[in-house]
């Protein structure tokens, strides 16, 4: 039964994989959930401006959490969290001040969310270009989806402040693209196995 357990390394030891994990269905949950928001306001954009804004702060102050939590698993590849410490922290900040300043803040949220929105797709970029040294066969969809959601993040930027309802389409569709862009990410890069060992400790 020796034989089986897996040995340890200097300077290294098995971590558990349970923070892996916690960050993988993290991912994918609050991919999903940025997903059906972007679905509800292409279809239905005439919601409750706070309404949404509340939503979205919600959700990205629980997607904050979720990759901060994905940066210090060290994950299979350590390639969809390697930036994720400092973006976690930016996301749950900018999912406060939705949350809490929904009402004074209406004209610069386009481009808070837009700001985010981009800088997580060129995040993606580099996670994409890094999946294909690693032999990920799909990195190209991370890159195709990566550049499209950050022009959509690049228009909310610029066309800023917008008519409510071409505002809330925008917003849905850059939510819609950002929630299936992470999910390929968490689907595609983020590998839960048993026993991982890793040399290094952050």
């Amino acid at each position: 039964m020796a034989e089986l357990l897996p040995r340890k390394k200097r300077g290294g030891r098995v971590k558990p994989i349970t923070y892996v994990k916690l960050a993988k269905y993290g991912y994918i949950i609050t991919s999903v959930a940025l997903i059906l928001i972007g679905v509800r306001l292409l279809f239905n954009p005439n919601l409750s401006m706070n309404l949404v804004y509340y939503i979205l702060g919600g959700v990205l102050m629980v997607y904050g959490l979720i990759r901060i939590v994905g940066y210090f698993s060290r994950d299979l590849y350590q390639l969809a969290f390697q930036y994720d410490l400092a973006f976690g922290i930016l996301m749950i900040a900018l999912g406060i001040v939705m949350v809490f300043q929904a009402l004074g803040i209406e004209e610069q949220v386009h481009t808070i969310y837009g700001t985010l929105i981009l800088t997580d797709s060129l995040y993606k970029i580099q996670v994409a270009i890094d999946s294909k040294r690693f032999g990920i066969e799909k990195w190209y969809l991370i890159l195709v989806l990566a550049i499209i959601t950050g022009v959509l993040g690049m228009v909310l930027i610029a066309w800023s402040p917008l008519e409510f309802r071409k505002a809330m389409v925008l917003i849905g569709l850059a939510s819609l693209f950002e929630g299936i862009m992470c999910l390929d990410v968490s689907m595609s890069v983020i590998k839960v196995t048993q026993n991982q060992r890793f040399d290094t400790e952050r």
